[in-house]
């Protein structure tokens, strides 16, 4: 995801009051260019977990906590996505716009959000702009095409070939495997 705030927001990224249940934030970008910015609740006050977040625009407002990033993720053109709805001739809603309108919130080559996020199981195969996920994927909304040059670890394999993982290799993958298929075998 991707949280923009412009403008004289002065908008929360965590309300202390709700504090009964527990949260997972992983890989997303909070980016603050409001004018209103006032001091966060500290992330290690909730019971939250947050991890490969990319935070800019909130220096100095929150302790944040590690395994995430007080930096530009750099944004091909952020700030100009339409904030408007379409609606059809009988006022329902109909499609907001076609995502290209977004092509902002895409990463600029060498983006420190480029393969810095977490694997989450069960979160899909694609990104918001229909690419495929890789192992180790983009923070934010857009998977950039870099590649990846190491796998995490605590990566299990979802599919039916019995393989071996160690930290540096994968051993025993059947000769007639393309990579596409091995990819498959890691994200299901």
């Amino acid at each position: 995801n991707v949280f923009y705030v412009d403008g004289d927001r002065n908008t929360q990224i965590h309300n202390a009051t709700f504090n009964n249940g527990t949260g997972v934030m992983r890989n997303n970008i909070f980016y603050n260019v409001s004018s209103a910015k006032t001091q966060q609740v500290a992330m290690d006050k909730t019971k939250d977990t947050w991890l490969n977040n990319i935070f800019y625009g909130y220096e100095g407002l929150f302790t944040m906590r590690e395994d995430n990033f007080a930096v530009d993720p750099q944004f091909e053109d952020p700030g100009k996505a339409p904030t408007d709805v379409l609606l059809t001739d009988g006022g329902n809603m109909a499609t907001v716009h076609n995502r290209s309108v977004y092509d902002g919130y895409k990463l600029k080559a060498g983006s420190p959000a480029i393969n810095a996020g977490t694997f989450v199981e069960g979160s899909g195969k694609y990104d918001f702009f229909g690419n495929a996920l890789g192992i180790l994927p983009d923070i934010g909304v857009y998977e950039s095409d870099t590649a990846e040059t190491e796998s995490p670890l605590e990566l299990k394999l979802c599919g039916t070939m019995a393989m071996d993982v160690k930290a540096d290799k994968i051993l025993d993958v059947p000769k007639e495997v393309t990579v596409k298929e091995l990819k498959d075998q890691f994200v299901c």
